[in-house]
């Protein structure tokens, strides 16, 4: 789709992958319920258990009673004051940035002045031992 409307490949990967999500969350919203009460593909049945496991999830509060009732900052106080919400947060910066280096690795080896065939075969072994360290572990009894 390069030089499609004026715009180059790229961009449109941008546009038709978003237009997709976009799509995708409208339906979602529209498909989606925000608590088990007002679920209309439950049945009664159904829909009284998952209002019992949510009264009992919250160590027997009710934290959330719907949202209409309660405001849009309630919610977000929660999240904020929430030890395991941070803690979480953590986790997830400390994989995401161990993970980088993934994306980065063959740039900086790269910049040594080689080529792209020797720049490939020097970031491989790395991958390498993963590969046989994780084959390892998992046939160790």
């Amino acid at each position: 789709m390069d030089d499609v409307r004026g715009l180059l490949a790229w961009r449109w990967v941008f546009i038709v992958e978003g237009s997709l999500t976009v799509a995708i969350a409208i339906g979602a919203h529209a498909i989606l319920p925000d608590f088990p009460a007002n679920t209309g593909w439950l049945t009664g049945e159904e829909r009284q258990l998952a209002m019992w496991r949510m009264k009992f999830d919250a160590a027997g509060e009710e934290d959330w009673k719907s949202s209409s009732s309660q405001p849009l900052f309630d919610g977000f106080k929660m999240i904020m004051t929430d030890p395991i919400n941070w803690i979480l947060v953590l986790i997830v910066y400390g994989a995401a940035s161990s993970i980088s280096i993934n994306s980065f690795f063959p740039t900086i080896v790269s910049s040594l002045g080689k080529d792209r065939i020797t720049t490939l075969l020097l970031t491989s072994p790395p991958y390498l031992l993963a590969a046989i360290a994780s084959d390892r572990d998992t046939w160790a009894p």
